[in-house]
């Protein structure tokens, strides 16, 4: 029964929806020297799921904009390209975590902010380490997702936490 469990939470993390390609393609435009801002408004604009969620933050008081922006190409005239990224991913991420881990007794936003403040936190780290930016943008994605199996085992935290802990302590010993 135990082995059981343990299948069913492996099969689960496989069903986490991979990082979205739209992004990847956006990550990959501002990376170039020359960024060109019309064909990465292009990518992003074919999910609006992303695109509403990237207006979303860039017009947060977090950014503190002169005026609201309602078009994605304006809102890259006032970011720079790592705000940008930074935005992007945000944006991506928290379809991950939009749901309360009530195993772990951490709401939503909780687990967002942790999430937010992880990756910039890891992005500080790699400047003052002197990294490379693609560095720095990994261990950011790193620090941003590194909850995300949580998620999975949340489903099953209030239900089997008991089991769970037997046949951790079970394979930790082996």
């Amino acid at each position: 029964m135990d082995e059981l469990l343990l299948e069913r939470i492996f099969e689960k993390v496989e069903s986490i929806p991979p990082f979205p390609e739209i992004a990847q393609k956006a990550l990959e435009i501002l990376r170039e020297e020359e960024v060109n801002f019309r064909a990465l408004e292009r990518i992003i604009k074919s999910d609006p799921g992303i695109t509403a969620n990237f207006l979303k933050l860039v017009n947060s008081p977090a950014f503190m904009l002169p005026q609201k922006v309602d078009s994605l190409l304006k809102a890259f005239m006032y970011l720079g390209v790592n705000q940008i990224k930074f935005i992007l991913l945000a944006s991506v991420a928290g379809n991950y975590f939009n749901r309360d881990l009530k195993g772990y007794g951490v709401s939503a936003q909780d687990i967002w902010i942790h999430s937010l403040t992880c990756g910039v936190l890891g992005e500080i780290l790699g400047g003052l380490l002197n990294f490379s930016p693609e560095k720095i943008e990994a261990l950011y994605i790193a620090c941003l997702l590194h909850d995300i199996g949580k998620i999975v085992l949340d489903l099953y935290t209030n239900i089997e936490i008991e089991k769970l802990k037997k046949i951790l302590s079970g394979t930790l010993l082996k």
